[in-house]
């Protein structure tokens, strides 16, 4: 295919996939093992075939993980007064800062032509204690989804999901 197809640019079309991840946990707080492996859960969203990772266009000046960001602060901005707000950026931009890098390259995409294609750099974001994204509520769209071999995401998307799970020495 030729021409620039649905993407905005000629060229890269730059993307972030923010793989957000926490420990699942029991209902009394521990966090939960399968085969002696802690169990990781990520961020999705839903889509038409099942699941993917939050993706967002990258525009010049855009920073990694603004809209996945925006996703987490929608309610509270709702529910709680400025300063809470304020707060909560601030520790979430904290946390986006601590990010590990997964993958940085070509994405393999239907829409890509000769043209014009996508390009994205997909970044952990873990909260290890559980404590750092326990306090947000999803907007409707997002939920967490236990990241295993199971879980029906793009092709990409799943093998970034396994070389996290890897990173983070979980259950696959």
């Amino acid at each position: 295919m030729i021409g620039r197809g649905v993407l905005g640019r000629w060229g890269p079309n730059h993307t972030a996939t923010p793989i957000i991840t926490r420990w699942a946990r029991t209902k009394t707080g521990a966090i939960r093992e399968l085969d002696g492996k802690r169990v990781l859960e990520t961020v999705a969203v839903r889509s038409r075939t099942g699941w993917a990772l939050p993706c967002e266009l990258v525009v010049p000046g855009d920073k990694l993980g603004y809209g996945t960001r925006r996703a987490f602060l929608t309610e509270l901005v709702r529910n709680k007064t400025k300063r809470a707000a304020e707060d909560a950026n601030r520790s979430l931009s904290q946390l986006f800062a601590e990010g590990t890098v997964i993958y940085k390259g070509y994405v393999d995409d239907a829409k890509n032509t000769d043209n014009a294609w996508l390009e994205t750099v997909s970044v952990n974001f873990h909260d290890d204690t559980g404590t750092r994204f326990g306090c947000f509520r999803l907007a409707e769209d997002f939920t967490w989804v236990e990241a295993n071999f199971s879980l029906t995401v793009f092709a990409q998307h799943k093998e970034w999901l396994r070389d996290v799970v890897e990173l983070r020495r979980a259950h696959w």
